[in-house]
């Protein structure tokens, strides 16, 4: 308490210097009023204590219709009110890019990378005779583009994990939980375990999106370009930016192959022209000289090529017009060689 000791001293010397002039009387009125003033004061502090501790739902309340708005567009989304076998739709949540983080924190940066426009959302709760509840969490996310669509919903897809489903333009059931994009959409619908309740649950929530979703035949270039020779199933990946963690490529389709013996990782993108695609090659070489080394520069049918090193990894790298391709990571230079040679012969601009 030296503090209030040094704040009365302070006035004990103003008042023995005739600064301050003290009161020796306090009226009747004044008395009341303080009283009153008081009085107020506590009131106010006892109801923002009751306030703070009591839940107002309506303070957080978010509308009840399936309508989302993104921007001045109206995407119109009906999520269905009941599910059979008792499932309930709780509120219906909406949010944009800059928000986003809110819903998805952690993995919000992997959507706006991949230009995300927003996310409707919202969960399906069923509760037993116990007390007991199951959730079904559902995700739809406008991705702009339907190669952005495609792009995040690849991304996070593991090859040789699930089965397909015919929803939207591809998808897939795992652990119960269905995966699919369409468009420029990319929808989830996911159950914390599985059983036949949820999966019968989970897969009506997800065809009845389906139905309500606008998509067009779409044509991915990237599953256009690479060969199908050797190719496992569903590894097909688009890479919006910052490919293999490097700033200078950008649009990069990459995918898995079985070639002698070994599993190899392709990748190609298409440049706006010759000249950019020599270009990143040769930034690509020069960025790597500074981790590993460059063990050729040996053209390619007149287009340039080089083979690096970081580790006891290969990387080839070649251009074919405006293509950018090549293998990456891969653990035997020679079968490295003998299969980008092959890419480069089968790619078609």
């Amino acid at each position: 308490m030296n503090w209030l000791t040094q704040v009365f001293e302070s006035v004990r010397k103003y008042i023995e210097r005739g600064r301050l002039k003290p009161r020796r009387t306090v009226s009747n009125s004044e008395r009341i009023i303080s009283s009153i003033l008081l009085l107020g004061l506590l009131l106010v502090a006892l109801w923002v204590v009751f306030k703070g501790q009591s839940y107002d739902e309506s303070l957080y309340a978010l509308s009840e219709s399936g309508f989302a708005t993104y921007g001045s567009a109206k995407v119109k989304l009906q999520f269905p009110e009941t599910i059979a076998d008792g499932w309930k739709r709780g509120k219906v949540e909406s949010y944009t890019a800059d928000n986003l983080y809110e819903k998805i924190n952690g993995r919000a940066e992997l959507y706006i990378s991949y230009d995300v426009v927003g996310l409707t959302c919202t969960s399906y709760r069923q509760a037993n005779k116990d007390g007991d509840e199951k959730f079904i969490d559902v995700f739809v996310y406008d991705m702009g583009a339907p190669e952005n669509a495609f792009g995040i919903y690849s991304y996070e897809r593991v090859a040789g994990i699930g089965k397909p489903v015919k929803l939207g333009n591809d998808g897939y059931q795992a652990a119960g939980s269905i995966y699919f994009w369409k468009g420029k959409w990319y929808v989830q619908v996911v159950v914390p375990f599985e059983d036949d309740a949820m999966k019968h649950a989970c897969e009506a929530i997800a065809k009845a999106i389906d139905t309500q979703l606008q998509g067009e035949p779409v044509s991915i270039w990237g599953l256009k370009v690479l060969s199908k020779d050797g190719l496992i199933q569903d590894s097909i990946t688009y890479i919006k930016r910052k490919a293999f963690g490097y700033d200078f490529l950008s649009e990069v389709y990459t995918a898995q192959y079985r070639y002698a013996g070994k599993t190899l990782k392709a990748f190609v993108s298409r440049c706006s022209s010759a000249e950019s695609a020599r270009a990143k090659l040769s930034k690509w070489k020069n960025t790597l000289r500074k981790y590993g080394k460059v063990v050729s520069e040996k053209p390619s049918k007149g287009e340039p090529q080089f083979v690096g090193k970081v580790g006891d990894r290969f990387t080839v790298v070649f251009c074919k017009g405006s293509l950018l391709g090549g293998v990456i990571e891969a653990s035997d230079l020679k079968i490295a060689e003998e299969f980008a040679k092959s890419l480069f012969d089968k790619l078609r601009q």
